[in-house]
């Protein structure tokens, strides 16, 4: 069985968000490679024949999931990940976190409030968003990889932002990777229905689903501003010099 694809989305029942981050061109030339680095919804709902896919056409041999403890422990991991997968833990933040940030900050409804809570993860975490870039180039075994959150939009897209941006991919390609996910915002939706209240469900604020390319500009631009680039906030957060050269020597043709 082979898995079919619609441009860089490959089609598995169980995940409606997973992207190869391969085929972007960058400013200085080169253009990212095919089947190393995958971004995603959260797998625990894929199917046998997806599995089958995931573990033996697509040789996943690493997979970073960020979703937060008890997300896990609710939703489980699934079929996918099996014993001969590294599965690594890595939550950007944890549901305290959450908590705090929608108490003080109100949780986010439209894309400037998106952009607010973006620019909060990026300054917090930038510990486990290094963390999951080093994971993903430690060893040349490390990949193919996949690395996911629950929608694959926020956490997921914040890390292709990054590293798309220190591979010197083209920002408007890193904006229009971001915005792809709101093509698949009402598979989402209907995935966090199934897995919540409908008293809460209801409550839900559906536009933090969306996902705009003026958000990411936004969150760009931050980061242009305040650090002068995003190799100089990379590095600022702990990242080295020699783990950017690898990213490019290993995710570069």
């Amino acid at each position: 069985m082979s898995i079919e694809r619609e441009e860089n989305r490959l089609l598995f029942e169980g995940s409606y968000n997973f992207r190869d981050l391969g085929g972007f061109e960058t400013i200085d030339g080169f253009t990212t490679k095919y089947n190393l680095i995958f971004r995603s919804d959260a797998l625990h709902e894929m199917t046998d024949a997806d599995s089958e896919i995931f573990q033996n056409e697509l040789k996943i041999t690493t997979v970073i999931d960020m979703r937060t403890d008890n997300a896990i422990q609710k939703e489980g991991l699934g079929k996918a990940i099996n014993e001969n997968i590294k599965r690594i833990h890595i939550p950007l933040f944890s549901d305290t976190d959450a908590t705090e940030w929608s108490q003080k900050e109100r949780a986010p409804e439209e894309p400037a409030d998106l952009v607010a809570f973006y620019i909060w993860v990026m300054e917090k975490s930038g510990d486990q968003i290094v963390d999951v870039i080093e994971n993903l180039i430690k060893t040349d075994d490390s990949v193919p990889a996949v690395f996911h959150c629950f929608a694959g939009k926020d956490r997921t897209g914040i890390i292709a932002a990054v590293v798309l941006s220190l591979l010197n991919v083209h920002e408007d390609h890193i904006v229009d990777d971001y915005a792809e996910s709101h093509k698949y915002k009402h598979k989402i939706l209907e995935r966090m229905k199934r897995s919540m209240t409908e008293e809460n469900y209801e409550k839900f604020p559906k536009e933090l689903m969306d996902a705009y390319p003026e958000t990411l500009v936004a969150v760009l631009q931050y980061i242009n501003n305040t650090y002068g680039s995003m190799k100089a906030y990379a590095l600022s957060k702990g990242l080295s010099n020699d783990s950017i050269i690898r990213m490019k020597n290993l995710f570069l043709e």
